[in-house]
């Protein structure tokens, strides 16, 4: 059995504005990332024979074109001064048929420290 693969990259650039309520400890915001996504193909030994789907898919990037995206979302983190905790959910909208999950769900730990110094003379 022989086995057929792809090897495919992408590029993405993207501007996040937001806006949201930050009281405290306690933050919640919506943004609005607008993505310029572009997918390239490395290498490829698919057949249209075995993995339509898949095939169509790596030709239409081949073609080298660029994607614009709408990926609106929502944060809320919250927890002390130097430690906190986030989640976020986004949904990507976009008007082509692409092999790629719309929905992305994270969650993290957000630590910030300070290399300035903070003493006053």
């Amino acid at each position: 059995m022989t086995y057929s693969s792809a090897t495919t990259s992408f590029t993405k650039f993207f501007a996040q504005p937001d806006f949201g309520y930050r009281r405290n400890h306690f933050a919640i915001a919506f943004s609005s990332k607008i993505s310029f996504v572009n997918f390239a193909v490395r290498s490829s030994t698919l057949s249209q024979d075995h993995y339509p789907d898949d095939y169509n898919d790596i030709e239409s990037f081949k073609k080298g074109k660029s994607y614009v995206w709408w990926e609106p979302g929502i944060l809320i983190r919250g927890g002390f001064k130097n430690l906190q905790a986030f989640t976020q959910v986004t949904y990507s909208i976009h008007d082509e048929a692409l092999p790629y999950c719309n929905k992305t769900f994270s969650v993290g730990i957000i630590a910030p420290f300070n290399i300035k110094s903070n003493k006053t003379k």
